[in-house]
């Protein structure tokens, strides 16, 4: 282990996640393509000038809603996450170019809100620690 931090909540109270008893290696979690199958019929949007590679789902007024991933051009994934009514929600997974997970966040409604992770190309771990409306809170550790 590198460091330890706790971050305080206003109250003084030590809130978020604890770091995990050993050593947690990131996920094997591999998604090299997604055909769109996930959005509605006419929904699937790639914009090459907006966000070069990524494709997404949008409802009937525009906004993102559903899965989003972003490829290298050589179809390398190199994000994954999902909207709800324009913003972004839940975890989203970032890849390095040889397609290891390099980092997890937890998003709520376009805050970082939740667990937060990184790993190393190896799968070791780097930090891990949880945000709080938008600020880290509890326990940060980095290794």
């Amino acid at each position: 282990m590198y460091s330890e931090v706790t971050y305080l909540g206003c109250d003084g109270e030590v809130i978020g996640i604890d770091p995990p008893e050993g050593l947690t290696l990131a996920p094997k979690d591999v998604d090299s393509d997604w055909t769109g199958l996930l959005c509605p019929a006419g929904t699937l949007v790639k914009d090459e000038v907006v966000d070069p590679g990524a494709r997404w789902c949008e409802d009937g007024s525009g906004q993102r809603d559903g899965p989003y991933g972003r490829w290298t051009a050589d179809g390398g994934k190199v994000v994954g996450g999902a909207y709800a009514g324009g913003v972004r929600t839940g975890v989203w997974t970032t890849w390095n170019l040889d397609g290891a997970v390099i980092r997890q966040e937890t998003w709520d409604a376009d805050v970082l809100d939740g667990p937060w992770w990184s790993w190393a190309a190896s799968g070791m771990p780097r930090e891990a620690g949880a945000y709080g409306g938008g600020a880290r809170t509890g326990i940060w550790t980095e290794w």
